[in-house]
């Protein structure tokens, strides 16, 4: 005869949220891929691949504009790059998070922390192909890992939540199935 296992009560964590890791696996095309957890490093690959997204975006601009326009274009950019406005949680950073193209770089951020050389092709790939695994893991991973930033960078923690919440929300819309988040 077997015990009936009590309900885990509401908001209790478990054990691989108070270890941060280990974090969520993918199987996918035969492979096993291991995300990342709520780190420091993968706070910061998110933060880096934003900001290399913009850097990309405005040299590819400056490239297409062209002469003193494309010049400017590309400067008022590195301004704001020098400016912090692309740092974690910050307007420009939570913009591009909050984009199509968010999902692809906060699941490479997490990607990356098991598998260096996953790229953003590797991300979409499974984004399409997994689309219930990625939703699942990402939605373990995502409300701590934004109210752990949200706090780094000042927001007082009973707002954290909230604000974690929503960037969540969005970064899960985009990983569900059926989303847009390869744009």
């Amino acid at each position: 005869m077997t015990k009936r296992l009590q309900k885990v009560p509401k908001n209790v964590a478990g054990v691989s949220h108070m270890a941060a890791g280990p974090g969520p696996t993918v199987v996918s095309g035969g492979k096993t891929w291991r995300l990342g957890f709520n780190t420091q490093d993968a706070k910061g690959r998110l933060e880096e691949l934003v900001r290399g997204h913009v850097v990309r975006d405005a040299i590819k601009t400056k490239r297409a504009v062209g002469g003193a326009d494309g010049d400017e274009t590309y400067a008022h950019t590195d301004r704001l790059l020098k400016q912090g406005h692309y740092y974690t949680f910050a307007q420009g950073w939570a913009e591009i998070i909050q984009s199509p193209v968010g999902a692809v770089m906060f699941l490479m951020s997490l990607l990356q922390e098991h598998h260096p050389d996953a790229t953003e092709a590797d991300a979409m790939r499974l984004l399409a192909d997994e689309p219930e695994q990625i939703e699942a893991a990402v939605s373990a991973v995502s409300p701590d890992f934004f109210a752990a930033a949200a706090v780094q960078r000042g927001v007082r923690p009973e707002d954290a939540v909230k604000v974690s919440r929503a960037v969540a929300a969005s970064i899960e819309t985009r990983a569900a199935p059926g989303s847009d988040s390869t744009s």
